[in-house]
């Protein structure tokens, strides 16, 4: 194995114990956090009731409003049609604005195991170790170095950007998944310079085909491998490589027009705003924290093997001319598509939300060629960096659930006592993760502000002796409607005494008791 820091990993049975180590690693990272969630994120709850094909359901019941009991909200989050992949897709094109793929894989999968908690991220953590073995074959062809394509897997499995998007039930590790494999696909059909493997343009349409369905987002890397095909290839060879990514994104186009997801763009669409700047760029800037103690640290170490170098003689890795520049290649892929991606968040043309490290889940698996970089860059710093590149990412993959858990929330306090729940939040991304923490016999009243303002005859005769008032300052709801209702409950006889945060980020509680 020429190239390879033959201290380390000087026979492939080291790389594969090192591949099963990233692999086992990730998978146990993931696994614990699963194992501290204790209710549905935000987009959660809109993906579940996608994929069981209860959208359109939810949007347009008539339990808003009534005493029901909370089983009869949860039902919008289990499996009672099986294979409704129609439904998905239908619904998905009037209430959302993703392509299906992902919610059609988590549909099957709820079809094996249930709706659980556990659900999603199990789904994602199949998903990100197909990601791992892929970004292991892309980067030893391009790399030429089995021990350097499994550190750049084993960076990827413990990056600290990407294993919490695992933990959440959305279509991030399946676009990284395609992302990976249409880059390596490309990289495969440019070295064929006739472009004349049926095979190999076949697989080429086929992963287009695949993230045209995925999400939108993906025709950045679709745009960046035409150039690179342009660059590659002569005419005849060109026009086979683009005509497989253009009958790709057209057969996507045929399975699910994009008509309704462009509406919906249109309305989540925010005005330029110059106040907004920099809560912009802080977003980006945050995106970003979770790797500079890696690098941080890395700078550190250079600088002790420069000065342990100079003491006594380290063995040096040596490269052959024709691949030392082999890792500038997935570099510039991250650069291209992350900065695509921060310039459309940037002008303004994706929602104030859209900027974290699952946002950019197309770019993170190439980012992981970054220590090869330093490796190649620094070679004469010798076998101290090595054994660090190797070690470090296990290190602080391993600290990384410290750092992140379910999204914040927590049991609903007082839920055993309540003799209902009073809700003023409806919509599918707040209410499924509230009823979530409850039981199924409590009784639940669950509607926008507006609504129970204009109603209040309607539901406030069921307020109990003891009751949970739970509050979500979104979407329409503003803090004034919240006084104007707490004032009503509170002129109805009842004391109101706040109880902080819970149930879902940025949820409020309150103890409402009859008063005697």
């Amino acid at each position: 194995m020429k190239g390879a820091p033959s201290v380390l990993l000087g026979r492939s049975v080291w790389v594969t114990s090192v591949l099963i180590l990233a692999i086992a690693a990730a998978l146990a990272l993931r696994f614990q956090a699963i194992g501290w969630k204790y209710t549905l994120t935000h987009d959660e709850g809109i993906s579940y009731l996608a994929a069981t094909c209860h959208q359109r359901a939810f949007h347009e019941t008539d339990l808003r409003l009534r005493s029901v009991p909370a089983i009869e909200w949860k039902r919008f989050l289990q499996v009672e049609d099986r294979f409704c992949y129609g439904t998905i897709s239908a619904d998905l094109a009037t209430y959302d604005i993703h392509p299906p793929l992902y919610f059609w894989m988590l549909h099957s999968w709820s079809l094996l195991f249930g709706v659980q908690l556990w659900t999603g991220p199990s789904l994602n953590s199949t998903l990100a170790v197909l990601t791992i073995l892929a970004l292991f074959g892309f980067a030893r062809q391009v790399l030429k170095n089995d021990a350097e394509a499994v550190l750049v897997a084993f960076t990827y499995a413990l990056s600290p950007a990407i294993a919490s998007v695992s933990i959440e039930a959305r279509q991030y590790d399946l676009l990284a998944l395609l992302a990976v494999l249409l880059v390596w696909q490309t990289w495969r059909v440019a070295g064929d310079a006739a472009g004349s493997r049926r095979r190999e343009l076949a697989m080429l349409a086929a992963f287009a085909f695949a993230g045209s369905l995925t999400h939108y987002h993906f025709a950045l890397v679709v745009v960046g491998c035409c150039v690179f095909l342009f660059a590659r290839l002569k005419r005849k060879g060109l026009l086979r490589g683009l005509g497989a990514l253009g009958v790709g994104y057209l057969l996507g186009f045929l399975v699910y027009p994009p008509f309704g997801a462009f509406g919906q763009a249109r309305r989540q669409a925010q005005p330029f705003d110059p106040a907004e700047i920099g809560e912009r760029l802080r977003a980006v800037i945050s995106t970003f924290e979770p790797t500079h103690y890696l690098f941080g640290a890395l700078a550190a170490l250079i600088v002790a093997s420069v000065v342990a170098r100079r003491v006594q003689h380290i063995p040096t890795i040596e490269y052959e001319r024709e691949t030392a520049a082999g890792w500038t290649f997935p570099l510039i892929v991250f650069l291209g598509i992350g900065g695509a991606m921060i310039a459309l968040y940037l002008a303004f043309l994706s929602p104030v939300h859209a900027m974290g490290p699952k946002y950019l889940s197309m770019a993170w698996p190439f980012f992981a060629f970054a220590p090869v970089a330093l490796l190649r860059t620094f070679r004469w710093v010798g076998t101290p960096l090595t054994v660090y590149l190797y070690s470090m990412p296990l290190v602080f993959g391993f600290l990384l659930p410290f750092g992140f858990g379910s999204g914040g929330a927590k049991p609903l306090a007082l839920e055993a006592d309540a003799q209902l729940v009073l809700i003023d939040n409806s919509e599918a991304g707040i209410l499924p993760g509230i009823v979530w923490q409850l039981k199924d016999e409590t009784p639940v009243i669950a509607a926008m502000e507006d609504s129970l303002l204009a109603n209040v005859e309607v539901w406030l005769p069921h307020l109990d002796e003891r009751n949970l008032y739970i509050s979500h300052v979104s979407y329409r709801n503003t803090l004034e409607k919240l006084r104007q209702l707490l004032g009503v409950i509170h002129g109805a006889g009842y004391d109101v005494e706040p109880l902080g945060s819970g149930s879902v980020a940025g949820g409020l509680r309150f103890a409402v008791r009859r008063n005697r």
